[in-house]
């Protein structure tokens, strides 16, 4: 199976220059945790709700007067519509990331997540297991507060 048969396609976006605030509302409205972020019509990053809370919330930033460009993650992987959804999923697995953009010619044309995996590959649940097993730390106090 190739990754254009189970990404969703066309994925909101936010441009890099947005508020933190403006994204988080996108988020909110349109029930995801994660936008890519474009300037000047390229994919420069992917804001996340883990993002948000971590880099912004958590740090006590002004989140409508900070842009998404400042807290967004910008060192993405991305593949193209035609990779088989194997490797793709190798691939989330071994980045441990949740979240994988699609791009073709250089321009966003989807985004797969962990989620569209479940469901592509229902009657091969390994290969999602093995991906959420991956992205997926133990539960546990890293620290005391």
């Amino acid at each position: 199976m190739k990754v254009r048969e189970c990404m969703t396609g066309q994925p909101i976006t936010a441009q890099a220059s947005d508020s933190i605030h403006r994204v988080a509302k996108i988020m909110r409205e349109c029930d995801v945790g994660a936008v890519p972020v474009l300037l000047n019509g390229n994919l420069v990053g992917i804001l996340t709700d883990r993002d948000i809370t971590i880099r912004a919330a958590g740090t006590g930033l002004d989140i409508e007067h900070h842009q998404a460009q400042e807290i967004m993650s910008s060192d993405l992987l991305m593949v193209s519509p035609d990779m088989e959804l194997e490797d793709a999923a190798n691939i989330m697995a071994d980045a441990k990331i949740r979240r994988l953009p699609i791009v073709l010619d250089s321009k966003l044309v989807g985004l797969i997540s962990l989620g569209d995996l479940a469901v592509a590959t229902k009657g091969h649940e390994q290969l999602c297991g093995t991906v959420l097993e991956n992205v997926s730390e133990p539960i546990g106090p890293k620290c005391v507060m």
